[in-house]
């Protein structure tokens, strides 16, 4: 995913500068399927700004295959922070980005089927979570 521009001029720089002996540079994907014992595989790579999924077949990437969302972690958080403003009607609650972030990264999760999740939700008590904010004078509890 990187541009081989990019790849020469860091490995250009790595033997010049830093005088190493040898460079691999390798896609991230491939080193997380490697992670998980497997040289064949999908992998979702979810960031701040956008997500690849990434098709590797036998420890190579697959460049044509690549698939870009532009959906990533700063979206989640802003629509997270839209949520909260609609469900509270008061105007004093106001989390910071880092809190709505911490709040997300300990509460939020990817559901394997979404209707079914709607469904539990609505008649179980089991998943209501709160969280404290911090940036309001009473550490406020929403839940």
């Amino acid at each position: 995913l990187n541009p081989k521009e990019h790849r020469e001029k860091i490995t250009h720089k790595m033997f010049e500068m830093f005088d190493v002996s040898a460079v691999l540079v390798q896609c991230q994907a491939v080193l997380s399927l490697y992670a998980s014992g497997r040289s064949t595989g999908i992998v979702l790579d979810c960031g701040e700004i956008f997500c690849h999924s990434v098709p590797i077949i036998e420890g190579q990437c697959v460049p044509h295959a690549i698939v870009r969302v532009n959906l990533g972690g700063k979206q989640l958080t802003t629509e997270l922070s839209k949520m909260l403003a609609r469900r509270n009607d008061t105007s004093d609650i106001s989390p910071q980005h880092e809190e709505l972030t911490e709040m997300k990264e300990t509460l939020c999760y990817v559901s394997c089927n979404y209707d079914r999740e709607l469904e539990r939700a609505q008649h179980s008590p089991l998943l209501t979570r709160s969280f404290a904010l911090r940036s309001t004078s009473d550490h406020r509890l929403v839940t």
